[in-house]
């Protein structure tokens, strides 16, 4: 699956980080059958994504190297395309090689047109409960991407841009955990990319192979969602959703499988030191 060159890279984040507050909105925005509708499902658009983050992971005849992929993340983006831009954002995987050190490779999502979205509709039902790791229920995903398709235009903007600082420090206790100490200075800020630890990784990426291993068609798919705002630690309303999504045929009647993963970081406040690439800082 061929990964996104430095120069795309470059212009997908720069696209985002330069447009304009009152054109966010529009990032979204799309017409189908004379209607105006609202993207919310960006998918990987390959039928190999399994398999490369298989062999990413754990490189094919190098059985004993496990656990390649350290993190992941998601880099906002947008592409231009006849003169208008589109919210496009990029998986970021971060792995070790054995003889190249640390890597990164990047993917683009692109927005998927197919309406009406499976969770658009007059009724929900409630989650009954949450499930203890970064997995998350299929009911607890719709509350998210449904509260997207209830922002206006202007919400929308401002579930992207908020009153925070880009720095948040800790300190180490007693019992060896991490405690808030203080924050930066705040201002107004864009949410750059959204972050998960090595824990959630591990969980997310273990989700895809087992998904490549039993069934066809692995894709990882992210939705729009809001909510759940807490000023300075969570202060952006987007909240990124991502589905793990395959066919199984094992039985002979081919159906959809899927799981969900929330309980990302944003950045800001809570940022890696910047990557360079060819003398770029991404």
């Amino acid at each position: 699956m061929p990964h996104l060159t430095t120069q795309e890279l470059t212009t997908k984040i720069q696209n985002w980080e330069t447009a304009p507050s009152y054109e966010l909105a529009a990032l979204f925005s799309f017409v189908n059958e004379g209607k105006r509708n609202r993207y919310d499902r960006f998918t990987i658009d390959t039928s190999d994504f399994g398999k490369t983050i298989k062999n990413l992971n754990t490189p094919p005849g190098d059985s004993m190297i496990l656990n390649n992929i350290s993190t992941v993340s998601i880099r906002m983006g947008a592409n231009e395309e006849g003169g208008s831009k589109v919210f496009s954002p990029i998986l970021q995987v971060n792995l070790y090689e054995a003889k190249d050190g640390q890597k990164e490779y990047y993917f683009a999502f692109y927005p998927d047109q197919n309406m009406p979205s499976e969770f658009v509709s007059d009724a929900f039902v409630l989650p009954e409960s949450i499930l203890p790791d970064s997995k998350i229920s299929t009911e607890i995903a719709e509350l998210f991407i449904l509260k997207w398709h209830c922002l206006s235009e202007n919400e929308i903007v401002q579930a992207f841009e908020a009153n925070t600082t880009n720095k948040i420090t800790y300190h180490d206790t007693q019992d060896g955990r991490k405690a808030f100490a203080e924050l930066g200075p705040l201002k107004m800020l864009r949410v750059k990319s959204y972050l998960y630890d090595a824990i959630k990784t591990q969980q997310l990426i273990a989700e895809i192979i087992h998904y490549e291993n039993n069934f066809e068609n692995t894709s990882l798919i992210l939705y729009t969602g809001a909510g759940l705002q807490v000023p300075n630690f969570y202060p952006f309303n987007f909240r990124p959703v991502l589905k793990v999504h395959a066919i199984d045929t094992r039985t002979g009647q081919p159906q959809k499988v899927k799981t969900y993963f929330d309980t990302s970081r944003p950045c800001p406040p809570f940022c890696p030191e910047a990557v360079a690439v060819n003398n770029t800082t991404i």
